[in-house]
């Protein structure tokens, strides 16, 4: 990584992390003959459809987010015809899951497969308002040049221009990618981008399954297994100090509904308001239980 460049706050869009565009997906599923097309309900009712090739949490997406963020780096006011960016290698070392140095061109076999993934993906978003914008792009440019420069140690690519003009405005949240890397696996990637543009912190097990892909089409899995998989990710998340405190609805004879609280860091509790917040009722039917408003109940009122 790059320390003129760092990797610690990059601005991801909300789009990409609230639905399925980037998603928890096998070795198996982002193979070249597998394509989708896939509509997902966004906020305010916009629908967003995905065709194209799978894209997925380990790669794709971070590889494209810090392209994007060197591409600014390098280009503090880029016009719209400068979208060409060269991505030293070393910059992308933390989507690698060895440690090893690259030292042959196959060794960037993944970022190149990445990068053909993201040539051949198109997204639609039709805008719920009175204007019913629509928006249509591919990340990059799908008729650009061969990806990697290996003699140059980077990877070369080109943002369409829709992209880029898209870029520029939606609602974002500020990732830090050298946690991200550390996660490793795409479940607690997934869960950790979600939570950290959450500013709710009851979930449903239903929304914590589709956010993490453990719902995804073709999937078949008990909600027994799918538990113990979000067990693994929350204690995961809590290792690595993304999540400060989290717990289970009970039912009477003290099995698992599945519903959760989830206090993240970012949301800056201290230890008396967790300690307080463990008494407060749940709202999971509708989860949407505000960190304030919990707050707010969780603190002594001043006497008169």
């Amino acid at each position: 990584m790059s320390k003129h460049c760092p990797v610690s706050s990059i601005p991801v869009p909300n789009i990409f992390i609230r639905t399925g565009i980037f998603g928890s997906f096998t070795k198996n599923e982002l193979s070249p003959d597998k394509h989708r097309d896939e509509q997902f309900v966004y906020q305010k009712g916009a629908i967003v459809t995905v065709t194209g090739a799978n894209l997925n949490l380990s790669y794709d997406l971070p590889l494209l987010m810090l392209a994007v963020h060197y591409w600014k780096y390098k280009n503090p006011n880029p016009k719209t015809s400068d979208r060409k960016v060269s991505v030293p290698l070393n910059y992308l070392m933390g989507l690698r899951k060895s440690e090893k140095p690259i030292q042959h061109a196959k060794d960037c076999t993944p970022f190149v497969n990445s990068i053909k993934r993201l040539k051949t993906a198109q997204i639609i978003i039709v805008e719920n308002d009175q204007k019913s914008e629509i928006i249509q792009m591919n990340f990059l440019e799908p008729s650009d040049s061969p990806a990697l420069n290996y003699q140059q140690k980077c990877l070369e690519m080109t943002f369409s221009e829709d992209f880029v003009k898209y870029y520029k405005k939606p609602r974002c949240t500020y990732i830090n990618f050298e946690t991200y890397f550390k996660l490793s696996d795409q479940l607690s990637q997934a869960l950790f981008l979600y939570l950290e543009s959450q500013s709710y912190i009851d979930f449903t097990f239903k929304k914590l399954c589709d956010v993490t892909g453990l719902n995804a089409t073709g999937r078949t899995s008990t909600d027994a297994k799918k538990r113990e998989k979000l067990v693994a990710v929350l204690k995961k998340l809590a290792e690595n100090e993304v999540v400060e405190d989290w717990y289970f609805e009970k039912s009477k004879n003290q099995t698992a509904k599945g519903n959760y609280r989830i206090l993240p860091v970012h949301q800056g509790y201290t230890q008396q308001e967790i300690e307080n917040i463990r008494k407060l009722p749940s709202n999971f039917g509708t989860a949407k239980s505000n960190k304030d408003e919990l707050r707010s109940k969780t603190r002594p009122q001043s006497s008169l």
